[in-house]
């Protein structure tokens, strides 16, 4: 998983004494050379270097570079606006592609750092009760010595407030620019070419976070308090955060993909959330109406096209927060008070998408019945016989419905809902989608149609043709990633093939393959011997091996060590042939052994009964 890394870690470290070397001269030059062998590299992939896994070197090595407190990043704050561009744009590149391993990388846990010392948060973000409040001074006359010395002493009061004002108050000179920098460190972001990956989702998620958590808190002097009440109104990144959730909700490929951007969605226009000491729900909206107004077209473009998507995408169960987070929408303040505010009335189109997931809910329940009805009629040798997975069906349906219930309990409970039938049936085309107006929408995305691609035998993995990358990179065409698996499943189904014996034999052979002999065999697979060859007539190949699978899905490949080929006993044609082999071998038998045998007694009764000499 980390080769690619590995390869690079001679460069990285080099880049890194050197930087170390040179210190603090030529500061803009390091900046430069860090971004240009670092970020800017294709060949090295930053967000793959976790700490941990044999890494722990590589991952020093590049934080102690590129966090907050290195050279690079206090010249990045101290320089110029071009500078922090090349940064921020080479940073952008980096994760959009990145491998998105999903766990904490270097990378991450520096823009993190990057984040926390641009818009200090960790001193506000405490409750007013954990921060222990200077005593009030006392104006009195100092009658005796001990009084000096006593907690209410204005002397000592006076230097104790002196010298914690020093140290809780930061130096401002630079909080505006700071501010102006991450703010265009989120215009790089937002301003990308190609779909956003995962990992640069969740860096903009945080950002959003992290700025409403800076503006909302902290006790500073007036005149950073309006410039943070005037930036969260109306931030210079407010368009580009818009039309980055438009366009990519529009071209979103999946409904993983799709639940991801609906979270940076809550984050921006739940700012309540993030005011400390402060109920998230039923709070008053007043101090957010100058912030509703300004992002308008979040509560109302968005949230129509959030809802539309939902059931084009066909977003399941498996994303229940987000689901739940839309449906309050159209019931609990703050949040319907804020569309209230807007005159916007998004109770009918969220019924639609409750009402889809109602109807789903009793699918699953009617399957249920029809599995357990189906297990009572069979035999009880049939249930024996049947598979794990067929057993284990009906209790993931159960555990489908009990999310359904979850999902749909406070929407039941808090929106006009009538019955199923007596509601609108609603169409899962997207070209029978109606547009009401009460939310504003977008045109309609295009037809959704499978790139170029071509369909392994052996796997049935579908590769991409060079024609049909270039359709997925034109967003013309894609392919929905929500139904596949994320792995192939350990036995391979294959045509003419009886499923329950197939599994039945593979599992035998399983067992079989871990005596000594059978081991051996295996061990001596790919060997040019008498003993290689005869493993390969008996024994199933190992995978992933060359012969059994190709290069472009190795890794996705469960490892399995070469097993007993008991496997082909499971086709009809030769439990056929077996069927019509078996008379002749019978006969064969009694032929071959029991009629010379029979013979042999004859001659022994003649011998005995002295009838030979006749």
């Amino acid at each position: 998983m980390y080769s690619s890394f590995d390869n690079e870690s001679g460069r990285v470290r080099n880049v890194c004494q050197e930087f170390h070397s040179r210190g603090k001269l030529e500061n803009t030059r390091i900046v430069q050379d860090v971004v240009r062998n670092l970020l800017s590299d294709p060949a090295i992939d930053l967000c793959r270097v976790n700490k941990g896994y044999g890494m722990d070197e590589g991952y020093h090595d590049v934080y102690s570079v590129l966090h907050s407190g290195s050279f690079f990043f206090e010249t990045l704050k101290n320089g110029d606006l071009e500078l922090a561009d090349t940064v921020w744009n080479s940073v952008s590149d980096h994760l959009d592609r990145s491998s998105d391993c999903g766990e904490a990388t270097v990378l991450t846990a520096c823009i993190e750092d990057w984040i926390n010392n641009l818009l200090p948060v960790d001193e506000l973000a405490k409750p007013a009760f954990d921060q222990a409040s200077p005593p009030q001074i006392i104006s009195y006359r100092i009658k005796t010595p001990l009084n000096l010395f006593l907690p209410d002493s204005p002397i000592l009061n006076k230097h104790f407030t002196e010298v914690t004002s020093r140290v809780q108050e930061p130096d401002q000179a630079l909080r505006p620019k700071f501010i102006h920098l991450l703010c265009r460190f989120m215009i790089a972001l937002c301003s990308t070419k190609t779909f956003p990956s995962n990992i640069k989702i969740s860096v903009i998620r945080l950002i959003c976070k992290h700025f409403h958590t800076f503006c909302l808190n902290g006790r500073t002097d007036p005149e950073l308090t309006a410039l943070k009440a005037s930036v969260h109104v109306r931030p210079s990144f407010q368009s580009y955060l818009y039309n980055f959730l438009k366009e990519s909700m529009d071209n979103c490929p999946s409904a993983t993909m799709f639940s991801s951007l609906i979270d940076i969605w809550l984050t921006w226009c739940r700012p309540w959330r993030y005011l400390l000491g402060n109920c998230e729900y039923g709070c008053s909206l007043e101090p957010y109406t100058q912030f509703v107004f300004s992002n308008e077209r979040f509560y109302t473009v968005l949230l129509g096209k959030i809802l539309r998507r939902i059931r084009e995408l066909n977003v399941g169960v498996e994303h229940e927060r987000v689901l739940k987070g839309i449906f309050e929408w159209a019931w609990r303040p703050p949040m319907s008070t804020a569309l209230e505010l807007l005159g916007v009335d998004p109770v009918g189109k969220i019924i639609e998408v409750v009402d889809d997931f109602r109807r789903l809910r009793a699918r699953r329940k009617e399957e249920i019945e029809e599995l357990h009805e189906t297990s009572l009629n069979n035999s009880w040798l049939r249930n024996a016989l049947s598979s794990t997975s067929e057993k284990s069906q009906a209790d993931l349906l159960r555990v489908e419905v009990m999310k359904l219930d979850d999902i749909l309990l406070e929407a039941e409970q808090n929106l006009p809902l009538g019955t199923l039938a007596e509601s609108v049936t609603p169409c899962t085309s997207a070209a029978n989608f109606t547009v009401t107006n009460l939310l504003y929408t977008t045109p309609r995305s295009r037809t959704w149609r499978l790139p170029d691609h071509e369909k392994d035998p052996y796997t049935g993995i579908m590769v991409l043709t060079p024609e049909g990358r270039k359709q997925v990179l034109g967003r013309e065409r894609w392919f929905d990633f929500h139904s596949c698996t994320a792995t192939i499943p350990p036995i391979l189904r294959r045509n003419n093939e009886i499923a329950w014996l197939a599994r039945l034999l593979t599992a035998l052979s399983f067992k079989i393959s871990r005596l000594g002999p059978i081991q051996t065999l295996a061990a001596a697979y790919d060997d040019e011997s008498v003993i290689g060859a005869l493993a390969r007539a008996l024994l199933d190949a190992p995978r992933p091996h060359p012969s059994q699978a190709a290069p472009y899905f190795r890794e996705t490949m469960p490892v399995c060590p070469a097993i007993l080929n008991l496997r082909f006993l499971a086709s009809p044609r030769v439990l056929l042939l077996i069927a019509m082999l078996y008379p002749v071998v019978f006969i064969s038998y009694w032929f071959l052994l029991s009629f010379p045998i029979g013979l042999f007694l004859v001659f022994i009764y003649v011998v005995l009964t002295g009838e030979l000499g006749v």
